[in-house]
């Protein structure tokens, strides 16, 4: 029986992504936390995300040519899978294909995950209105 996973396909190669139960104790051992937090940390940490993405790429089955995380980074933001929005949802199936987060669970914390970025880039747009209009630019160091 073929195990579930994540099928992406990028620049043309098929990559299959599934935490296993080995993964997500080696993660816990790695980390010294519970899978579910360090996948949700991952997207803004970037050796919990190489991490992550190792053992997800790298599982009996998998086929995968590519099993190094610092490489499948690469490959997945060239392939249009840059940004904390689409990592996120990436982190978050991840969890639902582990078991870690049921499927009804996951569309509800995409969508506010979502609410909360956009939120904070609206806040941006202000400040760099403000800003245009005579006021210091908060972006910019003196």
């Amino acid at each position: 029986m073929a195990k579930k996973s994540i099928q992406l396909t990028l620049d043309g190669k098929p990559y299959k992504l599934r935490l296993t139960m080995r993964a997500m104790r080696a993660l816990r051992e790695q980390f010294n936390e519970e899978p579910m937090s360090v996948v949700m940390s991952a997207v803004s940490d970037v050796d919990r995300l190489c991490a992550v993405l190792s053992q997800a790429l790298d599982w009996e089955g998998s086929g995968n040519d590519v099993t190094d995380g610092e490489t499948f980074y690469d490959i997945l933001v060239d392939g249009g899978y840059g940004g904390q929005t689409k990592q996120t949802e990436l982190m978050l199936d991840l969890a639902v294909y582990a078991g870690l987060l049921d499927t009804d669970q996951a569309p509800k914390v995409k969508a506010q995950i979502k609410r909360e970025i956009d939120k904070a880039y609206d806040r941006l747009d202000e400040n760099m209105a403000a800003a245009e209009g005579g006021g210091e630019n908060p972006t910019q160091s003196a």
